[in-house]
């Protein structure tokens, strides 16, 4: 017997209400102890592989130049930077491992073995570069291996994933240039690297909640520098192409660090995401991360770059020339933030197809790869994934709502996406920057 709407909808807030009940506490843990328990490697167990290597950063300048450049061009001057720099960045492959039972052991066998093993199961062109999300402050590469295991099966292919640096210690842009980095080392790979040169009309960009964020903050600064530097930029000393990929996909992207966008009577049913960042909070006790010294009004930048199309795409005037872009929402509210962003693209020529779920929470395909709709996600971002790299004529513009079954998830397609005036959303960008306050550490009596 099919479950009511009710029944149903009953189901998805007793999730919500059981994550929060088991995870709010971890919320509102330390930073440091957030990042000891996350940003950490551990074993490559089960049908997966995981191939560990570092990718060396530019021995000049030079992608730090470029990036300070894009933040000027695209900023109103108002912005305070703190001073970039680069790091040797340290990935792991990560593929499906066939045969492997769920408790099989990761192979005792080197790291460029664990890649040539992992190669051999790949059938596909595609690469997808994967970006983890945790608030930009926490979250690893192994984390985010049930996910790009999954991908690397659907998709026959492979998935690199950068351990980018975290804030607070690391703020923006120092995440973006790992990223770019990263790219750059697909596209251009040392003598020393496992992999040999990946073309860009084979490489997706993908990631999740934060890590979406970064995604679409690449695809503005690789547009940016393409637009001064003649579509190239110099990396380890060679002037070379800089590519846009083939397309993004992205889980639940998290588009707005003002967090400017109302939330509703269902978000607050269905979702565990507060209009309060946790790191703002009186329930955040202090450590020796955060708040840091000098204090910041938010863990990632300084308050006067919470509206720079780099750290929040959405205020991006132009969105010209960028590669399809693909977007899973729950019953989230930065699903809001995603409608808005598609609007302006597809206005201007962009492919984009945005999938959404209703009643079900953030990154609800990662906190629930079970439920009917997440392996249903899954296959529509895969689909996405193999239309880019192989057939893109056949991709268009679409806008699907599913409705909130466990058996039947067949969606319908809407007309449009937000209709919000740019001007207007800008405006209260700036109204909730002017309102941010540096955090000092907890006011009153921790809850």
């Amino acid at each position: 017997m099919k479950a009511s709407r009710s029944e149903v909808e009953q189901t998805f807030q007793q999730l919500t209400q059981k994550f929060n009940d088991t995870k709010a506490d971890f919320y509102y843990a330390p930073i440091s102890i957030q990042q000891s328990r996350t940003a950490t490697d551990m074993p490559a167990n089960g049908p997966l592989w995981a191939s560990r290597t570092v990718l060396k950063a530019p021995n000049n300048d030079s992608v730090i130049s470029a990036v300070q450049r894009a933040i000027r061009d695209l900023g109103d001057g108002c912005e305070e930077i703190t001073q970039p720099s680069q790091a040797d960045v340290k990935v792991q492959w990560s593929g499906y491992r066939s045969g492997a039972a769920i408790n099989d052991a990761e192979p005792l066998l080197g790291e460029e073995q664990k890649y040539q093993k992992m190669m051999k199961e790949v059938s596909s062109n595609t690469t997808i570069l994967y970006v983890h999300g945790g608030f930009y402050c926490t979250g690893s590469p192994a984390l985010s291996r049930g996910v790009t295991a999954n991908l690397a099966r659907l998709t026959k292919g492979r998935c690199i994933v950068p351990d980018y640096r975290l804030s607070p210690q690391h703020p923006f842009p120092n995440a973006l240039i790992d990223l770019l980095v990263t790219y750059l080392s697909l596209l251009y790979p040392s003598d020393t690297s496992f992999h040999s040169a990946t073309r860009p009309e084979h490489i997706i960009f993908a990631g999740d909640s934060a890590g979406g964020n970064l995604v679409v903050a690449l695809l503005l600064l690789i547009r940016s520098i393409r637009a001064r530097q003649h579509k190239r930029i110099n990396f380890h000393g060679l002037e070379v192409p800089l590519p846009f990929p083939a397309g993004a996909a992205l889980f639940h992207a998290h588009l707005d660090l003002t967090i400017s966008f109302p939330f509703d009577d269902l978000n607050k049913k269905f979702d565990f995401l507060l209009p309060r960042p946790p790191c703002l909070s009186d329930r955040m006790p202090p450590c020796e991360l955060w708040p840091t010294q000098p204090p910041r009004g938010d863990m990632y930048c300084e308050i006067s770059s919470l509206c720079h199309p780099l750290v929040s795409p959405i205020s991006a005037r132009s969105w010209t020339g960028i590669p399809p872009l693909f977007f899973i929402y729950g019953e989230d509210y930065v699903g809001k933030e995603g409608k808005f962003l598609a609007q302006r693209a597809v206005a201007e020529g962009v492919t984009v197809q945005l999938h959404q779920y209703e009643r079900l929470p953030h990154i609800f395909a990662l906190l629930y790869p079970k439920l009917t709709q997440s392996h249903h996600a899954f296959a529509q971002m895969a689909r996405f994934m193999h239309d880019c790299v192989f057939q893109p004529d056949a991709l268009r513009v679409k806008h699907v709502r599913y409705p909130p079954t466990e058996t039947e998830i067949e969606g319908v397609e809407e007309n449009g996406f937000s209709t919000m005036q740019f001007d207007i959303v800008v405006a209260k960008m700036r109204q909730q920057r002017a309102n941010r306050k540096v955090w000092t550490g907890p006011q009153s009596a921790m809850l």
